[in-house]
């Protein structure tokens, strides 16, 4: 998987956000791709980052 600027004027993916798209996701295995802007890329770091890196109690 890769992240690209998207060269082509798209609208965003994700949910009910009617953006323009600045970026796609690309997949390795996967014909399909998943346009995004910018601030739904923002939150989906946002997302990512508390499951990746949570922090374990105890």
């Amino acid at each position: 998987m890769e992240i690209r600027n998207n060269s082509f004027k798209r609208v965003c993916d994700m949910g009910a956000c009617r953006n323009a798209a600045q970026h796609c996701i690309a997949f390795d295995n996967v014909a399909g791709r998943l346009d995004i802007c910018r601030q739904c890329l923002i939150r989906l770091y946002k997302e990512c980052k508390k499951v990746l890196y949570d922090k374990k109690s105890g």
